[in-house]
Order: structure tokens, then C-alpha cells, then sequence
């Protein structure tokens, strides 16, 4: 009985079920009057050649599929009224879905979206920053934006070119060598590196014309990509920026040489910062001295013998605070004038005429060359350094008269010397004797005895000036006549430092 009243209850709730359904269609097909319809689509995350499925309504009406960018789909693998099955071709990209039919087009109101892997094949080895990297590979229509060294990143809207298979991207001006980065979308974005570094090609010198130049002279530099370069920096501490330059290309750089230059290799910048320097060396020519004639005093008329003398605004003379700008006479190779008064032995200097400082090489005041040396910067032939009392230095830098260093004596106020011995050299080969000596401080009107070969009955004094270097100079006569000279003593008895250089014969 129980079971008879259940199956007649189980019966009226299946008719009244069924009815509410065919209701529920027969409302629908009221209020969609046979429209199509998408209510959705998936699975998400699907790979290029998966298939995916449209749900909707009158789904049957539809001729074409639209995915993104542009590509259509006219070949279905199931249709329906409320179903459509595609394969994703190898070209469609994350967007939007258009479905078309005859009489219109919808819509889909969310993003299509692809898990895509993609690959890198090969890639330009080497760009000049502002031209074209081409990359080769698969799915590249997928990447979101190329990075390059520093974390100069260039977005997908600013590529040269995009396709499923290539990649064209302008190098950044301040790019740099290194690897890049690729990103790239779909349902996961992924990040990865080149697997070799794109070389950002830098400026290279090839030469420097002329390689000897004078200031404020023009210099041709020569070599490629040249054109990269936005500034150069000088030996001497100026530095030029590209829109300074008096000429620019990709072969050659025209530069004016500032007036502060010294000898040195020049340093290119490019964009990047990145420094390139020159394996060449650029030369400044400047007025050199190869002789003072006569060994005049203050009032006479000098002749200073050398090169590039034409360059020479100011003289100016050891111990004199004013400079000479008044010549008698000047030429490349010659200046003539008047010696100041006041004008001592020691360095001159010359002023450019761009202002220019240069310390002269040969010392004024020891105008002629020894004929034999026995000192300048060492030691020659068999001379040693003898000597007794205080200490004495005979490759001292802290001062010189010609070339880098001197022998430096330190007398304690005892009877003592610098001896120099183990000599042989006849002295009618020669007329004198001559040595520079600078006058350490407190030395002013100290004297220094010249005693050749032990001769200390017959001997010149010698008078120091703090301060200065003063060549002093001595007949046989004086030194009691000696035939073979073997032994040199500066001796004294003050307690002071001097500097002793180009002792020798003349």
C-alpha cells in the first residue's frame, strides 16, 4: 500500500518537473526572439592547436569565429545551437572574441587568454645602439617587452616589428653589452635571458692627426662609429661635449685642443657612459730651449736657441718676480733679450701665448754643456761617492737643475764633506771646473770650499743663495794646478743642507 502511494507522488512531481522545464525554454525562446548569444567559453590557460569550447545560444547561426589580432576561425570541429568547438590556430593572441553570423557580430565581454611558451632561436650578435636587433624564434608575437643592460626596457608598443616567428627592436641610445630579457604574457607571464649577449658596438680610434699638435689647434680624429661619441676628455683635465665639436661623423671627429692639454691619451664617452681610450698619444708642442748664449749677467742681451720659440707671451727668469714680455727679437728658433735685474741661476719659465706655464729643461745660468761629467742624476764612469761626516743622498728627487735628480748633503757643523773619488781624468783636456748648487733653507751667505785631489792650502770658496741653484766655476789655477784629477771635496763647517748637480769639466 505504501509503496503504491509512492510511485504515484514520485509520477506527479516527474510531470510537474517537466513542465516547469519546457516553460523555462519556452521563456527563454520568448525573450531571445532566436538571437545568438555567448554565455561563455574555456577551459582558460589552453596552448596554440587545443581545443576550446563557446557556450551560448543559437550558436548554429554562426559563420565565423574572431580572435585576436585579427584571425578567423570558419572551421568548427562540433557546432550546435549551444555549442561551438574550435582549435586555436598558432597565430591568435590574447583578446577579445568575435562571433559573427549573418545579419550581425557579438562580442565576448572577457579576454580570451593562452598559457604560450615562448622560444628564442638566435638573435643579431652584435647592433650599434639606435639601429635594428632582429630575433628569431616561435610564439615571439607573445612578448611584452625586450630589457636591456641597466634595466632599459622597451615595451611592446614601441617595437619595430612583431611576428609569430621574428622580433625587430631599436637598440636605446645609452644601451650596453649584455644579455636580454624577454617578458611575455598569456595566462603565464614569464621572464627569461638570451642565452648570449648582444654585443652594443662602441667608438674606435684608429689615429690622431696631427699626433704633435699645439694648443688651440685643430685635431682630426680618425677611426669608426665615431659619430657615438658625446664627449672627450683631455689630458690636462678639459673635457668638450659633442656639441663643441667642430665637425662630427661616423669616420672622423674635428676637436679644437684646449689650451690646458698636456701629453696623453684621450678618453671618448658615449651615451651609455661607458668610456673608450685612445691607444694613441697625443703630443702637445711647446717652446723648448737647446741653448742660452752668452753666460751673461743681468743687463746683457741673451740668446735663447730652440724650437716653436714663436710660442714664448712671457720669459720668466730664476728669482725674478716679473716677467719679461719684451723681446728684442723672436722667431721659431730664436729669441733674443735683455736678462732683468735681478735674474739669478736656475729654472726659467716661458707663459704661451695660450697661457700656457712650461718649466725650461736646460737651466739658466749653466749655459754650456759639460765636456765631462762627473755628476748629473748618477754617478758617472768609475766616480764614487766617498765623502765623510753627515749623510749624503746621491739620487735625491726633491730638487734638480737638469733632469730629475741631484746628490743631496746635509752638513752637521763639523768639519766634514762630500767627497767624490776613484777618478782618472787628465785636466788639459779641459779648462775648469763647474757644479750647480741650490742653497737649502738657511743657507744664505754660507760658504763651500772646492778641494780637488787633497789640495786644501789651495782652494775657491764658493758663496751659497737660499733658495736658488747658482753655478759656480773654477780654473785649474785655483784648484793648485792639477794634472790628473782624481778626488772632488765640497767641504764646510755650517750646519745646513745643500743640493749638488752637473758637477763636471768644462
Amino acid at each position: 500500500m505504501k509503496n503504491k502511494y509512492v510511485v504515484q507522488i514520485l509520477s506527479v512531481m516527474c510531470l510537474v518537473l517537466s513542465f516547469c522545464f519546457l516553460t523555462s525554454c519556452n521563456d527563454d525562446g520568448e525573450s531571445n526572439n532566436g538571437q545568438v548569444e555567448l554565455l561563455s567559453f574555456g577551459p582558460s590557460g589552453v596552448r596554440h592547436g587545443d581545443e576550446i569550447v563557446f557556450i551560448g545560444k543559437n550558436l548554429n547561426k554562426v559563420s565565423t569565429i574572431v580572435l585576436a589580432p585579427n584571425v578567423e576561425v570558419t572551421t568548427f570541429t562540433a557546432q550546435s545551437s549551444d555549442q561551438i568547438k574550435i582549435v586555436i590556430p598558432p597565430d591568435a593572441e590574447a583578446g577579445k572574441v568575435s562571433l559573427k553570423f549573418d545579419g550581425g557580430e557579438i562580442e565576448s565581454k572577457t579576454m580570451l587568454n593562452l598559457d604560450v611558451p615562448v622560444v628564442v632561436s638566435t638573435m643579431t650578435h652584435e647592433a650599434k645602439p639606435g639601429t635594428k636587433v632582429t630575433i628569431s624564434g616561435d610564439k615571439l608575437n607573445w612578448v611584452e617587452s625586450v630589457t636591456f643592460t641597466d634595466k632599459l626596457t622597451v615595451k611592446k608598443a614601441d617595437f619595430v616589428s612583431q611576428s609569430i616567428s621574428e622580433l625587430v627592436v631599436k637598440v636605446p641610445t645609452e644601451a650596453k653589452t649584455g644579455f636580454l630579457t624577454f617578458s611575455t604574457g598569456g595566462t603565464k607571464p614569464t621572464t627569461f635571458d638570451s642565452e648570449e649577449p648582444l654585443v652594443v658596438t662602441l667608438p674606435a680610434v684608429t689615429a690622431l692627426n696631427p699626433s704633435s699638435i699645439r694648443h688651440a689647434s685643430n685635431l682630426t680624429i680618425a677611426g669608426t662609429n665615431l659619430d657615438l661619441v658625446t664627449k672627450i676628455d683631455f689630458p690636462g683635465g678639459t673635457s668638450i661635449t659633442a656639441g663643441s665639436f667642430v665637425s662630427q661623423s661616423i669616420s672622423q671627429i674635428v676637436v679644437t685642443v684646449p689650451v690646458n692639454t698636456t701629453d696623453g691619451k684621450l678618453k671618448l664617452t658615449v651615451p651609455s657612459k661607458e668610456v673608450v681610450e685612445t691607444t694613441q698619444t697625443l703630443t702637445i708642442i711647446l717652446p723648448k730651449v737647446t741653448a742660452f748664449s752668452p753666460n751673461s749677467s743681468p743687463g746683457a742681451t741673451l740668446t735663447i736657441t730652440g724650437t716653436d720659440l714663436d710660442l714664448v707671451q712671457e720669459i720668466f727668469f730664476p728669482s725674478v718676480t716679473a716677467s719679461v714680455s719684451t723681446f728684442t727679437s723672436k722667431t721659431p728658433t730664436q729669441i733674443v733679450v735683455t736678462i732683468p735685474a735681478g735674474a739669478a741661476g736656475g729654472t726659467m719659465k716661458f707663459k704661451t701665448i695660450h697661457n700656457f706655464m712650461v718649466n725650461v729643461t736646460v737651466p739658466f745660468g749653466d749655459q754650456s754643456l759639460l765636456l765631462y761629467t762627473v755628476y748629473d742624476d748618477a754617478l758617472q764612469s768609475t766616480w764614487q761617492l766617498w765623502g765623510w761626516g753627515g749623510p749624503a743622498d746621491i739620487a735625491n728627487t726633491e730638487q734638480s737643475v737638469s733632469g730629475a735628480k741631484s746628490c743631496k748633503k746635509t752638513y752637521t757643523g763639523a768639519y766634514e764633506g762630500l767627497q767624490l773619488g776613484n777618478g782618472s781624468v787628465a785636466a788639459a783636456s779641459y779648462a775648469k771646473v763647474s757644479v750647480s748648487i741650490f742653497g737649502g733653507p738657511g743657507t744664505n751667505g754660507k760658504n763651500v770650499r772646492l778641494i780637488i785631489n787633497g789640495s786644501y792650502g789651495v782652494y775657491p770658496t764658493f758663496t751659497l743663495v737660499e733658495g736658488q741653484w747658482k753655478e759656480f766655476t773654477a780654473t785649474w789655477s785655483q784648484v793648485n794646478n792639477p794634472t790628473t784629477i782624481t778626488e772632488i771635496v765640497l767641504q764646510s763647517e755650517f750646519a745646513g743642507t745643500i743640493y749638488v748637480d752637473k758637477l763636471g769639466l768644462k
